[in-house]
């Protein structure tokens, strides 16, 4: 008979089972993961042969980043479960065996650095000892001309390879040294203190008999998570956006996690499971002091303060790898299971995971505001956005496999309709010049009229036709003494109140379209206003 069964992790210590009891420490080995946006849940398995009677299984060397009071325990085998307790190992805290390697590697790095100052350290003597002997020329007599020169050759060319190999050796000891550092920078996480593998589960068993079994244990760590990011791709007009969803993992819990199952949950473990609770509002009237004639201008002061102070009470009261992957929702978040295993090491950069692809049906448009921008945008609307599920976070945009910018994504953009922004193109071009014949300023009176025109001539250099929207402004009076009249529109559509014109077009390939428009402003001469 297999028996599977989940027991809370049980803070008290645990029960004698006889006096017969053995202990059995065993190794585990993480093989699946979880990773929320904050934390992980972790699952690892031990096999272990258990004996007739009551055991005691120990399993050592687990990371000190877990979070003890979210321990579950699964077996599978022929044995009960009695009970588990948490503890620390008594052994000498031991590194992880991979940052044991780092360790190894500094070690023969220093062992290297040695025997090269060493070397360099002969040459500079060598050097000394050279230098203090080059006088022999001078200070010796009888030396012949052939023997100067020969001595004199001999000092610079052994000269000349001494100085080459203390410089040789100065760099090979920078080298040295900058390696140093890097293996020190990788082996810190694991000497800090917050990743030591000291922490062991005893976990109680009896078995009627001797048995073969595994015990799966499981917890949560908020030394590791994801952060998601987008990547929006395009082909341009007639091609469905693919909206890609990818995850950058990381891992500081202090122990590898080689040929794990991940899944990446929008969830939040940690966050509150309680709904907030909304208690009664009264409002309680504070009767008028009167102040004392000896301290009227300290009793006004304090009856303002607790003025603001009631108000502020009230205030406070009110508001308080894409085909691999299969998606499900759960009820509070979505998960992204991956079904290849995959290695994410302990103490080193993020590691980025295609998660999700969806190819999105979209209308696209043409943006261009001609006053503020020479350039022309490309917009996407993507319909029935609702069902996207998005996540707060940054997306890179690419047009024709171009890196064309960024943009922010958030759920609050997951209405039945979203804009995405696809960058400029320069396909499509927009120009707005001054129309002289309408520029004209007059004095009636005491009122100055002046009239204002403008041409925008839009291009499109595409090979098919398209949709651009083309937006303008004329000025919007907040005074009764100034009056503004738009003069010609060209069939655009006027906004009265914020004074935005909008015309909707249909652009051919190679044949411009100009837009014309102007305004009439009238004031009183003493102003001075700037109507363009």
């Amino acid at each position: 008979m297999k028996l599977r069964l989940i027991l809370p992790i049980l803070l008290a210590p645990a029960l004698a089972f006889g006096q017969n009891s053995r202990s059995i420490p065993v190794e585990s080995k993480v093989n699946e993961v979880k990773l929320f946006l904050s934390g992980a849940q972790v699952s690892r398995v031990a096999a272990v042969e258990i004996p007739a009677g009551t055991s005691v299984i120990v399993l050592e060397n687990l990371p000190s980043t877990l979070d003890a009071s979210t321990y579950q325990v699964e077996g599978k085998g022929n044995f009960t479960i009695m009970s588990i307790k948490e503890g620390f190992s008594n052994k000498r805290n031991s590194l992880p065996k991979e940052a044991q390697l780092i360790k190894d590697s500094i070690s023969l790095l220093l062992i290297q650095k040695e025997d090269i100052e060493t070397l360099k350290s002969l040459l500079e003597t060598e050097e000394e000892f050279l230098n203090l002997n080059r006088s022999i020329g001078g200070q010796q007599n009888g030396v012949n001309a052939t023997d100067l020169k020969a001595a004199a050759e001999f000092y610079r060319t052994r000269l000349t390879e001494i100085r080459k190999g203390i410089v040789i050796n100065s760099r090979r000891i920078t080298e040295v040294n900058q390696q140093i550092e890097r293996l020190k920078a990788r082996l810190y996480p694991f000497t800090s203190g917050r990743v030591a593998l000291n922490q062991q589960l005893s976990v109680t068993v009896l078995a009627e008999k001797p048995t073969k079994a595994s015990v799966i244990v499981s917890y949560y760590t908020a030394a590791a998570g994801w952060v998601p990011t987008y990547d929006i791709r395009s082909g341009g007009p007639g091609k469905p956006v693919q909206l890609v969803l990818k995850a950058s993992a990381n891992n500081s819990t202090g122990e590898n996690w080689e040929n794990v199952h991940f899944t990446y949950s929008t969830g939040r473990p940690t966050s509150n499971v309680n709904p907030p609770i909304i208690n009664p509002w009264y409002l309680r009237p504070i009767p008028p002091r009167t102040p004392s004639s000896s301290s009227l201008r300290l009793s006004k002061v304090e009856f303002a303060m607790d003025e603001d102070a009631y108000e502020l009470e009230e205030v406070a009261t009110v508001g308080y790898m894409n085909e691999f992957v299969t998606t499900s929702e759960a009820v509070t978040a979505t998960d992204y299971s991956v079904s290849i295993p995959y290695t994410l090491e302990t103490g080193r950069e993020p590691l980025v995971v295609e998660i999700d692809r969806q190819e999105l049906q979209a209308e696209f448009e043409y943006i261009a505001i001609p006053k503020l921008a020479k350039e022309v945008y490309l917009m996407a609307n993507i319909v029935n956005a609702d069902r996207l599920n998005l996540l707060s976070a940054n997306a890179s945009i690419y047009l024709n496999n171009a890196f064309t910018g960024t943009a922010v994504l958030s759920p609050d953009m997951a209405s039945d309709t979203i804009s995405l922004p696809l960058g400029q193109d320069n396909a499509v071009t927009i120009s707005r010049n001054r129309i002289r014949e309408f520029k004209s300023k007059k004095i009636i009176g005491s009122r100055v009229a002046e009239t204002v025109g403008w041409e925008i001539e839009v291009r499109s250099l595409k090979s098919e036709p398209i949709n651009i929207k083309v937006t303008d402004q004329i000025p919007v009076s907040t005074d009764k003494s100034i009056k503004v009249e738009a003069t010609e529109l060209s069939n655009g559509s006027l906004n009265a109140e914020s004074g935005l014109v909008n015309w909707n077009i249909k652009l051919e390939p190679g044949k411009p379209q100009k837009i014309r428009f102007g305004y009439k402003v009238e004031y009183p001469k003493e102003l001075i206003l700037n109507v363009e």
